[in-house]
């Protein structure tokens, strides 16, 4: 998108971006980072503030892959379609599991990825609103993107072709088909209230751990189905390898591709426990026995 759009200049992002969101629109003239609160509630001045300034794209995560924050991305749109503005939508934390519908956003760019559908890795997905095709133009040129070539010059296919230059990743798309067929079949609804109702209970769980901060808002109705939190006394990287070690549980340590908001929120390295259709209540409580184990080393 950044080097597809013709005169793209000015663009702003919320400091919960992740990296992938975030590093290729840092160094642009005019690039406005909007700040969030504790619970990844976006600045509504600061935004209004980055609209007036002229910004022409404003990029934002759908759902924070630390906060679990769901953005109210219909409300966003419409505030910067009034400033000439467009929007690009982080969907990958979201996509698997929550409802996406570009058309009632009015989004103009969505973005996804298979690995976060239960899928193969390499091959995502870029969603380019019609009305903004013939303000775009290819980056990478190659074969099955062009209509015509000529010893003189070529002629590039109508959009959306245009824009896939090369050879697909055949077998992660085939993959990624399978993987959302499945996720199809369960059915969005039914995988929405599992979700809902697994991250309820890791939320209580969590809360009844000495020494465990979750970050974001403590009340699971208002967070997908991710959490990440610290526990006093103990480092992070060494807590994930110790639930590894101790009982085969494999949860996320680090920054999470989000080292800003980290930084922002002043706190350091954190862990991120995330569920899937696939997880339980067996294993929210195996987790949480193990984590509340390790709880007991603080005071050693």
């Amino acid at each position: 998108v950044r080097y597809g759009l013709k005169g793209l200049e000015g663009v702003a992002a919320t400091v919960m971006e992740h990296h992938s969101n975030l590093i290729p629109w840092m160094g642009m003239k005019g690039f406005k980072l909007i700040p969030v609160d504790s619970r990844g509630v976006i600045d509504k001045g600061a935004f209004e503030q980055a609209l007036l300034s002229g910004v022409k794209l404003v990029a934002v995560t759908h759902m924070s892959n630390v906060l679990g924050c769901v953005t109210p991305i219909t409300e966003l749109t419409r505030k910067a379609h009034q400033h000439g503005a467009k929007v690009l939508v982080d969907a990958a934390q979201s996509a698997s599991h929550l409802p996406i519908d570009v058309r009632e956003w009015d989004v103009d760019f969505l973005v996804c990825s298979s690995h976060k559908m239960l899928g193969p890795a390499g091959a995502g997905a870029l969603y380019i609103h019609r009305r903004n095709h013939e303000s775009m133009q290819p980056v990478t040129l190659g074969g099955n993107m062009v209509d015509r070539v000529r010893k003189d010059g070529w002629e590039p296919l109508p959009p959306p072709h245009c824009f896939e230059a090369g050879s697909p990743p055949a077998e992660s798309v085939m993959g990624w088909g399978a993987a959302i067929e499945y996720l199809e079949r369960l059915g969005r609804e039914s995988i929405t209230s599992h979700l809902e109702s697994l991250t309820h209970s890791l939320v209580e769980q969590l809360r009844s751990i000495d020494g465990v901060e979750i970050l974001g808002s403590p009340r699971s109705a208002d967070r997908g189905p991710l959490v990440s939190f610290l526990l006093e006394g103990l480092e992070s990287h060494a807590t994930a390898k110790m639930l590894n070690q101790r009982d085969n549980i494999i949860i996320r340590s680090g920054f999470h591709c989000a080292e800003p908001l980290h930084q922002h929120l002043g706190i350091s390295p954190t862990l991120r426990a995330s569920l899937q259709v696939y997880n339980n209540e067996e294993d929210i409580d195996r987790f949480t026995g193990t984590l509340r184990s390790l709880g007991k080393l603080r005071s050693l």
